[in-house]
């Protein structure tokens, strides 16, 4: 396998050019492309620009909807359920988190649930816009089933991921993102190790 370098700068217009050429528009291949790009950077490969071809087929076959089309169905001061009308998960997720961030800034806490999506890429990004906006994160979401729970054979839990962000004055924030699938990579690791 080879390795392909490039600059960031270049490669986040080039996955731009890649949705834009899709039929979405500027400011939503923007925001796919900073945060497909911003994974690779971070080393999380799996939720980086590998992704591209997996999402352009989707949005060819209609599986992803165009544009961030949602609709905000239930609102309160501190929180919210957005329908994501089968929109683009990373483009919900970061209306998702600035609008939490919005509520958590006017009333002390901001939830928002979001249904009807789809892969929502990774989630440190969201955890840190909020720790940027000096605000304590807490993202979640479901994954399909991938392991098979204690004494099983057959897959029924998903990763189910989770990430935290936390401000820290004027150092940089902290953030962590966490599966269970990887610590049960770890727990074999181990595991092989002993025999």
């Amino acid at each position: 396998m080879s390795t392909v370098s490039m600059p960031k700068e270049e490669l986040k217009q080039l996955v731009q050019n890649i949705f834009q050429a899709e039929g979405m528009e500027s400011d939503d291949a923007h925001t796919i492309a900073k945060h497909l790009t911003l994974a690779n950077l971070r080393g999380i490969d799996s939720h980086g620009v590998s992704r591209v071809k997996n999402y352009t087929e989707r949005l060819r076959s209609g599986l992803f909807s165009k544009g961030t089309n949602f609709t905000i169905h239930k609102e309160y001061p501190s929180s919210c359920l957005i329908d994501g009308n089968n929109s683009m998960g990373i483009l919900l997720a970061t209306e998702g988190i600035k609008i939490a961030v919005e509520k958590a800034k006017d009333t002390g806490v901001g939830i928002v649930s979001i249904n009807h999506s789809n892969h929502c890429g990774m989630l440190a990004d969201y955890v840190k816009y909020a720790a940027d906006n000096d605000c304590i994160a807490l993202a979640t979401t479901n994954a399909p089933s991938s392991m098979a729970p204690w004494g099983g054979t057959e897959s029924f839990f998903g990763t189910n991921p989770f990430a935290y962000g936390i401000p820290s004055g004027n150092a940089p924030p902290s953030y962590s993102i966490w599966q269970q699938v990887l610590l049960l990579v770890v727990k074999y690791a181990l595991h092989k190790r002993m025999k």
